[in-house]
Order: structure tokens, then sequence, then C-alpha cells
């Protein structure tokens, strides 16, 4: 007699558009999202390809990894949460990339 599967709680699968996930994390504006991986030696670890923001690049080159940190601001309405991220914003010129 087969053994009943393990009870592993609530789940669900969260599908969520690259659009909502930028404005969630709050990246700069002109910087979308246009790749995703999850590592599978590192369960919950998501990383995504940026592209408007960070570091001039050329085909073929590694891209730097970077964090973000967040900040509990209080503003009129309670803390305000900012998520801070370690790239340049913008290109070297003045525009966006």
């Amino acid at each position: 007699m087969a053994d009943a599967p393990a009870d592993i709680g609530l789940a669900a699968l969260l599908v969520v558009s690259p659009e909502i996930l930028a404005e969630v994390l709050q990246l700069p504006p002109g910087c979308y999202i246009d790749g995703a991986v999850a590592p599978y030696d590192k369960p919950g670890v998501l990383h995504l390809r940026v592209r408007g923001a960070g570091w001039p690049t050329k085909a073929g080159m590694l891209l730097p990894q970077v964090t973000g940190i967040i900040i509990r601001r209080v503003a009129h309405g309670g803390p305000n949460p900012v998520i801070e991220w370690s790239f340049p914003k913008t290109v070297p010129g003045g525009g966006n990339g």
C-alpha cells in the first residue's frame, strides 16, 4: 500500500507580469525585466535580467549582479518602504539604455 502524499501546507503558483514585478521592485523609469531564471540550487531565489539601467554591456558579457536594500521611510500615511538598487540608473551621457 502506497503512502499518502505529505501535507506541505498552503501553496499556489503566483503568475506575475514583468510590468507588475518591475513596479513592485520599484525599478527606475525606463527599466524593464526581459528575462528570469530560478536557480535549481537556490530555492526561492529568482534572477531577473533588466534592461534600461545598470552598466554598459556588449553581447556575451557577464552581467554584474546587484541586490536591493529595503529602506523604511516614514511618510504622511505611515511607513513607506523604498527599495534602493545598487546599479546606475542611467547610462553615461545622460540617456536611459
